[in-house]
């Protein structure tokens, strides 16, 4: 699924997949993103019109589902508290 969901677009072109929405977004390998690049791209397919990251149309909105997604990282022990204060205050 996550190789296949719609990660926006931007001029036409369609970003499908993490992979290749990591390198269009960070210019990274999937495996090089840090904590808050992998919230932010977590959080696009929930919301991929509302949550374009190709056009910062709702960087708000971003953010916020971002923040979502380090909340359940926490809850669920993937990361300590201080990672997920540390990543709510750099996204």
């Amino acid at each position: 699924y996550a190789n296949s969901v719609s990660h926006g677009s931007l001029n036409g072109h369609e970003v499908t997949g993490v992979g290749e929405a990591a390198e269009f977004l960070f210019g990274k390998e999937l495996q090089q993103l840090d904590l808050v690049e992998t919230g932010l791209m977590v959080a696009i397919p929930n919301y991929p019109t509302r949550n374009n990251a190709y056009t910062y149309s709702n960087a708000l909105g971003w953010a916020d589902s971002a923040s979502g997604v380090y909340r359940h990282m926490f809850e669920n022990g993937f990361i300590t508290e201080d990672e997920m204060q540390e990543a709510f205050v750099e996204v």
